[in-house]
C-alpha cells in the first residue's frame, strides 16, 4: 500500500517487522513519486500460532504510551489475524513562557488489523485496515532577530497556543494467486486523511494574526501485476496502477483581537487527481556470477484544482518515462560490485490559490548514477560497504510557507546537482559485542535557478554537507537466559543551508542516545533510554523573513532530552 498524501508520513510505528531504505529512483518496483528512493515499511505478519505482545513506556513530559497486538489461526492453516493498537499521551516538554503551558502536548490513538486467508495453497486474501487518531499542539515556531538562524535561547512565546488533530483511515485487500510459472497480484486500497489545526501566525507573545486550516484527502488505487518465479535465470514483473485522490483545503486567515478573532481572508481549493502507471522488470543471470537488470516505467498524473473563492478551474497534465538499468558482479561469495543508472519522476501539481507563490509547479524529474560495493569479511563478522553517486535534478522541488496569506507552497529549481560518498562499517570483534559505523560528504550546488543567474553556484537548501554515526551494542550473558544489553549511538550532521539564497545556516550538530535493557531472551525485556542525552540545541526547520512574509525569521526548536523507561513482554 503506497501512501496517498504527505500527511500520512507521520504516523506511530508499531508491531513492526522492518524498516528497508531503498536509495536511488525506485519507481519501478516501489511506485510513483519514489525519486530519490522509498521506504518500505513492512509490519508483522498474522501467525498460524497464537502469539501475543505488550509494552509499556513512561518519560519525562508526563508521557505514558501503551502499545500491544496479538497474532494467530482462527481457523488453523486458513484463516489467520493479527490485530495491534497503539495509545499515547504525553504533556509535552516544550514550555510556551507567555501562556506557560507545553506546547508539544498530544493523545495518538492507532489500531491497526489484518486478516490472512488461505483457501488452497496458491490463493492468498490479505485484509489489512488501519485507524489513527491524533490531536496535539501544533505551531510552535519561533520568532528571530535577522541573521540569527543558531540562536536556541530564545523561548516559544506565542500568545495562541497551536492545536492540530489529524484523523487516517487506510483499508486493503492484496490477492495472491501462485500460477506456478507466475505470481498474480492484485491490490485494492481506500484511505482518509481528514486533518485540522489552528496557530499564531506571528508567533510573538502580543496579539497579531493566527489562521486556522482544515485538509480532507481521499484516495483510491488499484494495481495489478505479474511476478514471474524466482529460481531462474530470467525473472520478470511487470504491472499497471491507477490512483484517483481528492483533496480539499480550506485556509481562514484571521485578525487576532486577543482574544477574539476576526477573520480577513479564506482561500478554499478543492484539487482532483487521476494518475495511471505501467512497470516492469527484467532480471537476467549473464553468468553465475553476473546480473544484468533492466526496469522501466511510465507515469502520468492528470491534475485539476478549483479555487472555490476566486471560481476558477485549472488542469495540467505530466508524465514521463523512467528508465533504470543496473549490472550486479559477485566477485566472490563475499563481495558484491554493482552499478547503476536510473531516471526518476514527482509530479507536479498547484499550489493554493493565492498571490504567495506561481499557480502551477512544474514536475521533478532526476537522472542518479551510482557505483558501489557490498562485502564480507572473517565468517560475515566485518562488512564493510561503500557507493558512490550523482545526481541531476531538473525542476527540483523546494517547499516554502507564507505567512501573510498562509499558504503553503512549492517553487522548482531548474537544475540542481549533487555529488556524494558513502561508507558503512559493521563488526563483531567479540562474542556479544556489535560496532557499526557510517559517513557520508555530500555536494549539492544549484547549476541553474530559473535562467538569471540568480543563486547559480549557491549551496542546495536542506542538504548536509557531511553526516556521520557510530554506535557499540554489547551484551552481556548473566547466566540462566538473561543478559544485560547495552548500546550507545552517537550522531552528527554537518552544516546545511535553509533557503536558495544561502544567506541562513544550520551549524553541525551531535546527538548522542543511549539505553540499558534487562532481557530475558524473547519473553521480557526491561529498559531504561535517553535519546538526545546532552539536550543538544538545533533548528529542525527555519523560514527567513524575506522567504515567508513575517516581520522576523523563524525557527521549529528540535525535541529535548527524553528519557524513561520501558516494559515489554511477549507471550
Amino acid at each position: 500500500l503506497q501512501i496517498a498524501s504527505p500527511n500520512q508520513i507521520t504516523q506511530e510505528l508499531y508491531d513492526i517487522e522492518r524498516i528497508e531504505v531503498l536509495k536511488g529512483p525506485q519507481g519501478a518496483l516501489y511506485g510513483r513519486n519514489a525519486i530519490g528512493g522509498a521506504i518500505n515499511i513492512i509490519t508483522r505478519q498474522p501467525t498460524n500460532e497464537y502469539e501475543h505482545f505488550l509494552r509499556v513506556t513512561a518519560a519525562n513530559g508526563f508521557d505514558i504510551k501503551v502499545q500491544g497486538g496479538s497474532s494467530g489461526p482462527i481457523v488453523e492453516d486458513k484463516l489467520l489475524y493479527r490485530i495491534a493498537g497503539s495509545y499515547q499521551d504525553f504533556d509535552g516538554v516544550i514550555n510556551n513562557v507567555t501562556l506557560d503551558k507545553d506546547v508539544d502536548f498530544l493523545e495518538d490513538k492507532n489500531v491497526r488489523g489484518r486478516l490472512l486467508f488461505l483457501p488452497t495453497d496458491n490463493l492468498t486474501f490479505d485484509l489489512r485496515l488501519s485507524y489513527s487518531k491524533f490531536d496535539g499542539g501544533a505551531s510552535w515556531y519561533i520568532p528571530l532577530p535577522d541573521s540569527q538562524s543558531n540562536n536556541t535561547r530564545i523561548p516559544v512565546e506565542a500568545n495562541v497556543l497551536g492545536t492540530g488533530d489529524r484523523e487516517l483511515q487506510e483499508y486493503a485487500l492484496k490477492i495472491d494467486y501462485d500460477a506456478g510459472f507466475a505470481t498474480f497480484t492484485s491490490i485494492s486500497a481506500y484511505s482518509s486523511t481528514e486533518e485540522t489545526f489552528f496557530e499564531d501566525l506571528d508567533w510573538l507573545a502580543a496579539p497579531g494574526l493566527a489562521a486556522g486550516q482544515a485538509l480532507d484527502v481521499e484516495a483510491i488505487s488499484q494495481e495489478f501485476r505479474v511476478t514471474s518465479a524466482s529460481d531462474q535465470r530470467l525473472r520478470w514483473m511487470f504491472g499497471a496502477y491507477y490512483i484517483e485522490t481528492d483533496r480539499l483545503i480550506d485556509t481562514e486567515l484571521f485578525l487576532d483581537l486577543d482574544g477574539s478573532y476576526a477573520p480577513i481572508a479564506n482561500p478554499v481549493d478543492d484539487g482532483k487527481g487521476k494518475a495511471i502507471a505501467g512497470f516492469g522488470q527484467l532480471s537476467y543471470d549473464v553468468t553465475d556470477t553476473l546480473e544484468a537488470t533492466v526496469a522501466l516505467r511510465y507515469d502520468r498524473d492528470k491534475r485539476r484544482q478549483t479555487s472555490l473563492t476566486l471560481d476558477i478551474t485549472s488542469e495540467e497534465s505530466f508524465s514521463a518515462w523512467q528508465p533504470k538499468f543496473s549490472l550486479a558482479y559477485k566477485a566472490t561469495e563475499d563481495t558484491l560490485i554493482y552499478a547503476t543508472v536510473g531516471r526518476g519522476f514527482r509530479s507536479g501539481g498547484f499550489n493554493q490559490g493565492t498571490s504567495a507563490f506561481d499557480p502551477l509547479y512544474d514536475a521533478e524529474t532526476n537522472w542518479n548514477y551510482e557505483f558501489g560495493f557490498k562485502t564480507s569479511w572473517l565468517a560475515n563478522r566485518l562488512q564493510v560497504n561503500g557507493a558512490l553517486f550523482w545526481t541531476d535534478f531538473k525542476n527540483q522541488h523546494v517547499f516554502l510557507l507564507d505567512a501573510t496569506t498562509v499558504a503553503q507552497g512549492i517553487v522548482n529549481i531548474d537544475k540542481t546537482r549533487i555529488k556524494g560518498v558513502e561508507l558503512e562499517v559493521r563488526a563483531r570483534p567479540l562474542p556479544g559485542l556489535d560496532l557499526f559505523a557510517a559517513a557520508g560528504l555530500m555536494d549539492a550546488k544549484i547549476r541553474d535557478f530559473d535562467g538569471t543567474g540568480l543563486y547559480d553556484g549557491n549551496q542546495s537548501p536542506l542538504t548536509n554537507e557531511w553526516s556521520y554515526s557510530m554506535g557499540a551494542q554489547y551484551a552481556h550473558e548473566l547466566g540462566n537466559g538473561y543478559a544485560l544489553v547495552t548500546r550507545v549511538d552517537y550522531n552528527a550532521k554537518g552544516d546545511l543551508v535553509w533557503h536558495v539564497d544561502n544567506a541562513d545556516r544550520q551549524k553541525s550538530h551531535h546527538i548522542v542516545d543511549a539505553r540499558i535493557s534487562l532481557e530475558s531472551g524473547d519473553t521480557w525485556r526491561v529498559t531504561a533510554f535517553a535519546k538526545n542525552l546532552f539536550n543538544t540545541r538545533y533548528t529542525e526547520e527555519f523560514f527567513a523573513r524575506e522567504f515567508i512574509g513575517t516581520a522576523t525569521d523563524i525557527r521549529w526548536p528540535n525535541t529535548p532530552r527524553r528519557y524513561g523507561v520501558e516494559i515489554s513482554t511477549r507471550f
